[in-house]
C-alpha cells in the first residue's frame, strides 16, 4: 500500500486523533503529509524527543567554551558535592551519571529550575558516575540549571536564543506534558520530556542535525557538537 493509505489505516485503527510524517534526504523534502485532525502546525507534547533539544542547547554552550562535557559539575555548582559533584555533563546527558528515579512528576509546577535541580541533586543515587546506564530525565534538570548559572539567563531564554530563533521554531517551548500550562506560566521546565512542538518546527531541528549543524546556510552547532 502507499504511505498515504498506510497512515490513514494506522490513524483509524489505533485509533488516534491524527498523525504527521516528514521525510527528508540530503536536505531536500522527500515526503510530508498529515492525517486526521492534525496539520503541520498542530502543537503537541513530544515527550522524550525533548531530550535531543536539551542536549543541543547544552552543546551550544560547549561550543562557546562556557561549559565542558568532562569537567565535574562541582566546578560550576559548588553546592554539588561528593559523588554528585563528580558527575559530568557528558554522563548526565547520556544517562550514566548515577542519578536515581524520577521525582519530576511530583514537583510543584511553581518551582524554579533551580529548585527542581536541588531536588534532583538530593535524590538517592543508584551508582557512581559512569558506572551504569539508567534511562531517565533527572540529571537533565541539573544540567539545565548549570546552563542557567553559567549564562545568567533562564532556560527558556537560552533555548530561544540558541536553538529556537536561529531555526525559526516559533511554536516550540518547554513545559510539562502531564500538567499542561500556558507558555508564559512555565517556571519549572521539564527538560527531558516537557517540550511542546509541531511537525514544521521539529523538522527544522532535524534538518539542522542532518546538515552537521547548519540551517539555511548559518551554523547553529559545530560539527564536533553534532558528532
Amino acid at each position: 500500500p502507499s504511505i498515504d493509505a498506510y497512515m490513514k489505516k494506522l490513524v483509524d485503527e489505533l485509533p488516534i486523533e491524527g498523525a504527521g510524517l516528514f521525510v527528508a534526504r540530503a536536505g531536500g523534502v522527500v515526503y510530508e503529509n498529515t492525517w486526521g485532525i492534525y496539520i503541520a502546525d498542530t502543537v503537541m507534547p513530544i515527550a522524550s524527543a525533548s531530550k535531543w533539544l536539551t542536549a543541543a542547547t547544552i552543546m551550544t554552550l560547549v561550543d562557546d567554551g562556557l561549559l565542558d562535557l568532562d569537567t565535574p559539575i562541582s566546578n560550576y555548582w559548588p553546592e554539588a558535592t561528593g559523588a554528585a559533584g563528580n558527575m559530568t555533563l557528558r554522563r548526565m546527558l547520556s544517562h550514566t551519571a548515577g542519578t536515581g528515579g524520577s521525582h519530576l512528576a511530583d514537583q510543584l509546577r511553581t518551582f524554579t529550575l533551580e529548585e527542581s535541580a536541588r531536588g534532583a541533586l538530593a535524590l538517592h543515587r543508584v551508582g557512581q558516575s559512569g558506572e551504569k546506564f539508567q534511562y531517565g530525565g533527572v540529571s537533565m534538570q541539573i544540567a539545565g540549571y548549570i546552563a542557567e548559572r553559567v549564562t545568567g539567563k533562564a532556560w527558556a531564554d537560552i533555548f530561544e536564543e540558541r536553538i529556537a530563533t536561529p531555526l525559526g521554531m516559533t511554536n516550540t517551548w518547554y513545559g510539562f506534558a502531564r500538567k499542561p500550562e500556558s507558555r508564559e506560566q512555565v517556571t519549572n521546565p521539564i527538560l527531558a520530556a516537557g517540550v511542546y512542538s509541531n511537525l514544521s518546527d521539529y523538522a527544522k531541528f532535524l534538518l539542522m542535525m542532518a546538515a552537521d549543524g547548519t540551517f539555511n546556510g548559518k551554523r547553529v552547532l559545530s560539527k564536533t557538537a553534532i558528532d
